[in-house]
């Protein structure tokens, strides 16, 4: 085998990559985890810090095998980063100890400028306040903090309002008296889940819609009205179950959300066949 050939062709491809504009390098990586991104570095100088300027690093322990592995990860890898989202929650351990930890990671964010972390997170931080009491803020370069729910279950429908203890909002905040501060209730989230169901929904009935177009012209065109009629059956069935679907999750949506969609949904309405 030519390995010397080998090298050159990964060399040529590394190059080629190295020379994509930013923007298209940070749509690449969107794709992927966090964890993954920034195992991208080692590509080549270019790639080295690319992963630093994406639009929002998102650290989520979904991305890990365990909470101990993305803290570890998070204390070699926070320094300078500026845009940051960090979301923990379903500790199962020594709840005090992980706290420690957590706040450990979060001393080393004093060049964070945009800060978005779980409520969950937060809460882990309220319930062991002695952490944090004799920690000053280290966000001295804070712009924008932002607090939102991970778990919007069903469960917490009553919950309309999100808060945090005083002392966590001081020690996330004291540092940066000018921050702006958004606390995201569960209706927001649950609203922006539901808008996004619909969306996927729609474009899956959109699918069925063409498929029973092109079912409907093909065995037109080839005679087979007993196909027809069977082909016709159960995906007029799949669409009428879609519809009822969408129109469960619109009518959990907010009548303005629910608006903008209103009129997507009458569209794909229209071709559907009756299930008479």
């Amino acid at each position: 085998m030519d390995h010397g050939h080998g090298e050159i062709r990964t060399n040529i491809e590394v190059d080629k990559l190295s020379n994509l504009p930013d923007d298209l390098i940070h749509k690449i990586l969107a794709f992927i985890s966090i964890k993954h991104a920034i195992r991208t570095s080692v590509l080549s100088s270019r790639w080295k810090y690319i992963w630093t300027s994406l639009p929002c690093l998102n650290f989520s322990t979904d991305d890990f095998y365990s909470l101990h592995e993305l803290l570890e990860f998070l204390s070699t890898e926070l320094l300078h980063l500026e845009n940051v989202d960090i979301c923990i929650y379903r500790i199962f351990e020594d709840e005090v100890a992980y706290t420690r930890k957590i706040v450990d990671v979060l001393q080393q964010l004093h060049s964070v400028k945009f800060l978005t972390l779980n409520l969950e997170l937060v809460k882990l931080l309220s319930f062991s306040v002695e952490v944090i009491s004799c920690q000053p803020s280290p966000f001295v370069n804070l712009k924008g903090l932002k607090i939102y729910p991970v778990d919007v279950t069903p469960e917490e429908h009553t919950q309309t309002k999100v808060t945090m203890s005083t002392e966590v909002k001081n020690y996330l905040l004291d540092g940066s008296r000018g921050a702006t501060f958004t606390m995201v209730s569960h209706e927001e989230i649950r609203a922006v889940k539901n808008d996004a169901s619909a969306r996927n929904l729609m474009r899956e009935l959109q699918v069925l819609v063409d498929e029973w177009k092109g079912n409907n012209e093909a065995n037109t065109q080839m005679n087979r009205e007993d196909l027809e009629v069977e082909n016709g059956y159960r995906n007029t069935r799949c669409m009428i179950l879609m519809l009822r679907k969408i129109e469960g999750v619109l009518a959990k949506l907010p009548a303005l959300q629910r608006a903008k969609l209103q009129e997507k949904f009458s569209a794909l309405c229209k071709p559907v066949p009756s299930s008479n």
